[in-house]
């Protein structure tokens, strides 16, 4: 059995970013993306649901969104008398 749920760090998880869209001189407003997941980890199997929030204040339209996900494998090892 897995224990990545037992981990206390696998809370849910959320990143966000800002970006003002267009050129030096012709700035046309902010983009912001609030991505979230409903914990960390993860065990081999899992589907991960995943949330979006856009605030588009930009003349720009926004024609989808492109979420990469990368895999952190940890392992533990205790070494003593059995």
């Amino acid at each position: 059995m897995s224990t990545v749920h037992l981990i206390p760090e696998q809370q849910p998880c959320q990143m966000s970013e800002d970006r003002n869209v267009g050129c030096l001189c012709c700035v046309s407003g902010p983009l912001s993306v609030t991505v979230y997941t409903d914990r960390g980890g993860y065990c081999p199997g899992e589907s991960i649901g995943v949330s979006a929030v856009i605030n588009n204040h930009s003349n720009n339209e926004i024609l989808g969104l492109e979420i990469h996900l990368i895999q952190v494998t940890v392992y533990i090892a205790s070494c003593g008398k059995q």
